[in-house]
């Protein structure tokens, strides 16, 4: 019975995780699930010199250098996947950067998203999880993001609206498997 329970919202997991691959039809290039587990993008994208000075003076990246010995200068290009992304429509070029290598925890990564604006990236969001879905609904004129995580016992879900300026937490949920 327990190990019903715990495939019960593995499988509910599985099915959000076809509805977005349903909405990527209707644009087949542009990548809306990233993944934790995911060792490429399918639109990689280099990081441009504005965010990745953001980046290395973000201080989670800061605390892996100084463990590691090395220097913002010496920050490996490596420990990022970076992918091209729409939010606010098709002209824009956002950027979603995945921490990968020494930055990455059990079973999650950090997702951060630059927003392209008149001055150069601004980086809207930063959090940890194991998935990252860009939805099709919209806040402000931006795509509204829900992540994921799991452990052996929860599952964790949470949404974001864009509130003309940063993302913002709007839901979130938080399950116990029995």
């Amino acid at each position: 019975m327990r190990s019903r329970k715990i495939f019960i919202p593995l499988i509910l997991v599985c099915l959000y995780c076809l509805g977005a691959e349903a909405q990527r039809g209707s644009k087949p290039h542009e990548q809306l699930h990233f993944s934790a587990e995911d060792e490429n993008v399918q639109r990689p994208a280099d990081i441009q010199q504005d965010a990745w000075k953001i980046l290395q003076k973000d201080s989670g990246v800061q605390n892996v250098l100084e463990n590691e010995n090395l220097t913002a200068e010496q920050l490996p290009r490596s420990w990022f996947l970076a992918s091209a992304v729409h939010l606010g429509g098709p002209q824009e070029s956002d950027l979603i950067v995945i921490a990968r290598s020494e930055l990455m925890g059990a079973n999650l990564t950090t997702f951060l998203l630059f927003m392209q604006t008149p001055k150069g990236m601004k980086l809207v969001l930063t959090a940890p999880a194991h998935d990252l879905f860009i939805k099709s609904s919209r806040s402000h004129g931006h795509r509204d993001i829900k992540m994921f995580a799991m452990t052996a016992i929860r599952i964790m879900s949470v949404t974001f609206h864009y509130d003309g300026n940063q993302y913002q937490k709007s839901s979130s949920s938080d399950e116990t498997i029995n």
